[in-house]
């Protein structure tokens, strides 16, 4: 009985439209509407043919697709990042409004950040000279970022407490934001029969060729 009461949500899946964020939302996705909630996902309409075919919830998952308007300099019909041109990802030679952080700034620990060894490096530091760049609107990236956080009434990320817990919880911290830790949240395995091409290939091997040759013990997957 307690658990029919349980509260149920409507929730709508936006991600950026780039399928190293798209994949692991609709991993998500697949998780939530198992616990009973239902999900409008919102991809561009050549995402959704890459996408659609991976909904096993289909009377829980819905659809929506968003029409891409064209971007001046992009090729037209864009409409992923992979569709993008690695050389037009390069930020412009613009400006910040005051200055951009020294490197010496930028490789300074913040206050109450949990660890003294996960640290950029001097030749890292100048990879996020773009935080402080003009992202559209007189709004730098850093403040579109964290005017976001700043603003949701939760934050959630796709790792797991034994792993990066003293980040998370310095994350929530810093926004006072409640954290939900999503875990690896991976796919469920196949159930169809593979392509003929495939049995073919892997029947000519012995049974358990593939497999890890080394497992770690837990303390020595924390030393790595």
């Amino acid at each position: 009985m307690a658990q029919e009461n349980l509260c149920k949500f409507h929730i709508t899946m936006f991600p950026w439209f780039a399928f190293g964020h798209m994949t692991p939302y609709f991993h998500l996705s697949n998780e939530l509407v198992q616990r009973g909630h239902k999900i409008s996902f919102l991809p561009s309409k050549k995402a959704y043919l890459q996408l659609h075919h991976t909904n096993i919830h289909t009377h829980l998952i819905s659809f929506h697709t968003l029409t891409t308007p064209h971007v001046h300099g992009l090729t037209p019909g864009t409409e992923t990042a992979s569709n993008i041109p690695i050389v037009l990802t390069v930020p412009a030679r613009k400006y910040p409004k005051d200055r951009q952080l020294t490197e010496a700034e930028l490789l300074e620990p913040l206050p109450g950040y949990p660890s003294s060894t996960v640290m950029y490096r001097p030749h890292e530091a100048g990879s996020l000279s773009f935080m402080t760049l003009e992202f559209g609107a007189s709004t730098t990236f850093y403040e579109r970022i964290t005017t976001a956080m700043k603003q949701c009434d939760a934050l959630s990320i796709r790792t797991c407490q034994e792993i990066e817990g003293s980040f998370c919880e310095y994350i929530g911290s810093q926004y006072g934001k409640p954290m939900f830790l999503t875990g690896p949240v991976l796919p469920e395995p196949p159930k169809t029969a593979f392509e003929d091409w495939w049995a073919k290939w892997l029947g000519v091997f012995e049974p358990i060729s593939f497999r890890l040759r080394d497992r770690k013990s837990f303390s020595n997957f924390h030393f790595i």
